[in-house]
């Protein structure tokens, strides 16, 4: 995945875009999880987006909180910085 795709998957309302990600989160993760880690990154870090993908996640189905956790676990074993950072996403997702 290239920065310009990125790009123009973030250009998307929050709603969509995060409803998008969640509902591919278990085979993102599993084909790409150095690119799920990105894009959730870019999540954490952007609190409008952050906050609709809190939101969203409410009505998620069980598989994908499951595969989130999975890699918001990953990606605070890191480090004591990037574990503070998807602290909140976690929280929300357990």
């Amino acid at each position: 995945m290239a920065p310009s795709i990125i790009h123009s998957i973030e250009s998307f309302e929050d709603k969509i875009y995060v409803a998008e990600i969640i509902k591919s989160i278990p085979k993102f993760l599993s084909n790409s999880p150095r690119w799920a880690s990105i894009i959730h990154m870019r999540i954490i870090n952007s609190p409008d987006t952050l906050n609709a993908y809190i939101n969203e996640l409410k009505s998620s189905s069980n598989s994908d909180k499951k595969a989130l956790q999975l890699l918001l676990r990953s990606m605070g074993n890191r480090g004591k910085d990037i574990e503070e950072l998807v602290y909140p996403l976690l929280k929300a997702v357990e």
